[in-house]
């Protein structure tokens, strides 16, 4: 989700880093409390880039898109 309260994931894992926490990250799987939930295939896809994309931003060098916005 958006916020704009100037904690986004990079200030989450430097505040755990300070504070010697050891953090815990989810991903959303496609299933939610109501029963709802969404297909593997092309329906989950959006929802896997987007993982993909959080651990790139979290672990990839500079050289990679996403490690480039975090740096």
């Amino acid at each position: 989700y958006e916020s704009s309260d100037g904690l986004g994931l990079l200030e989450f894992l430097e505040w755990c880093h300070d504070l010697h926490m050891q953090p815990v990250l989810a991903v959303y799987a496609g299933y939610a409390l109501d029963g709802m939930h969404i297909r593997p295939g092309p329906q989950l896809q959006p929802y896997v880039k987007d993982a993909l994309e959080e651990i790139q931003y979290i672990t990839g060098p500079i050289t990679t898109k996403w490690g480039a916005v975090r740096a």
